[in-house]
């Protein structure tokens, strides 16, 4: 029945069902009166605004979830108003529209608050910690994924504790604490259900290859990526998931020294259309394979990198775009292009080292890139 697949649906776990799912709600949504309680309407429409999203049409699913929004108010149903801020938030945040989903996650936030619905306080919560990380918001990321872990505690949910953790967990990598993400990737497993949505079974790939890579254990590392690519491509609306595997593999091909597989893996990922902060990461994977052999590809990458970054608030990649791009002036003779190029990454770098909690700092300096910037 639709219900049945609803409710799989609502936790991520559909897999393979998501085109019954689809037949079973616009068959719903037709037979659907003013007759039937409103929460039925919202539960059809978001079932199909959630696939929508999941294929990539974010307009139809930014229509949907809004008029679920105006329903849900208009019903005086605050909980699924609080829900239906949250999911145009995220299909706010899949446009890469920020102040949008910063809106839709803090009246979220607010109304699950004020109403003691523990469950969407702590799910915007941690979207407004995913969006602070794509800022490079470092300090307040760790506060709102920490928040969300208070909130859910109270809910009891295993399952959100463990994909909070995932979150902790990437981030801390990203800081180059590898201890505490060593730890906090084994609290999330030891949280998660026996059979987790593949989502965070794929996050949980990539999270161990990259610790692996970090440990230099680079055979486990590609095993990890690869598994996590492959459960990506066997469900629908995981195509992002596999680009995140598809660039993990090109960022350990590079470390590797194997530019050719490196290039091999970008351009699959660069041909999918894919946008926002994944096309940032594979434009700078594919100026760094450009600069060991064609500079003159590199540049238009790095220029690129730039604009997108400036228009995401990617402060990250902003100063390694101005670094790679001073390298570049400094191998061709233009010193004066250098040292400015310099100048605008230390200042765009110390800008983001100031949002790193204090005591995660140290770790952060010592990552490669940062060490060669401050030797250049």
């Amino acid at each position: 029945t639709f219900w049945t697949l609803y409710g799989h649906l609502s936790h991520d776990s559909l897999d393979g069902q998501r085109d019954a799912a689809q037949r079973a709600a616009e068959e719903g949504l037709e037979l659907c009166t003013d007759d039937h309680a409103p929460a039925t309407r919202l539960g059809l429409q978001n079932t199909l605004a959630k696939l929508a999203l999941e294929q990539g049409d974010v307009q139809r699913a930014r229509e949907l979830f809004a008029d679920n929004l105006q329903r849900a108010n208009d019903a005086g149903l605050l909980a699924e108003t609080a829900r239906a801020h949250i999911q145009l938030g995220l299909a706010a945040l899949q446009a890469s529209d920020y102040g949008a989903a910063e809106s839709h996650y803090e009246a979220g936030r607010q109304l699950a608050a004020d109403i003691g619905e523990h469950r969407y306080l702590g799910a915007c919560l941690q979207h407004l910690g995913v969006l602070a990380e794509r800022r490079r918001d470092y300090g307040n990321a760790i506060r709102c994924y920490q928040q969300a872990v208070s909130s859910w505690k109270k809910v009891g949910h295993r399952s959100y504790l463990a994909w909070v953790g995932l979150d902790l967990a990437k981030l801390y990598l990203d800081l180059g604490a590898v201890g505490r993400a060593t730890a906090m990737l084994g609290l999330a497993e030891k949280l998660a259900d026996a059979e987790p949505p593949v989502a965070t079974r794929i996050n949980r790939e990539l999270l161990r290859g990259r610790l692996a890579q970090a440990n230099c254990r680079y055979v486990d590392a590609a095993q990890h990526f690869r598994r996590a690519e492959e459960l990506a491509a066997s469900v629908q609306g995981q195509r992002d998931r596999v680009s995140r595997a598809k660039l993990a593999l090109a960022a350990l091909a590079l470390e590797r020294q194997d530019s050719a597989e490196a290039a091999r893996h970008i351009a699959e990922v660069m041909e999918t259309g894919t946008s926002g902060a994944l096309r940032v990461r594979a434009l700078l994977l594919h100026a760094t394979v450009e600069l060991r052999g064609r500079p003159e590809v590199a540049r238009p990458a790095l220029v690129e990198t730039l604009e997108l970054a400036a228009e995401l608030e990617d402060d990250e990649a902003s100063w390694e775009a101005h670094y790679h791009l001073a390298m570049l002036a400094r191998r061709e003779g233009r010193e004066a292009e250098c040292r400015r190029r310099l100048l605008d990454a230390a200042q765009i770098e110390a800008r983001v080292r100031e949002g790193v909690p204090k005591d995660l700092r140290e770790a952060v300096a010592e990552q490669p890139l940062r060490v060669a910037l401050r030797a250049a």
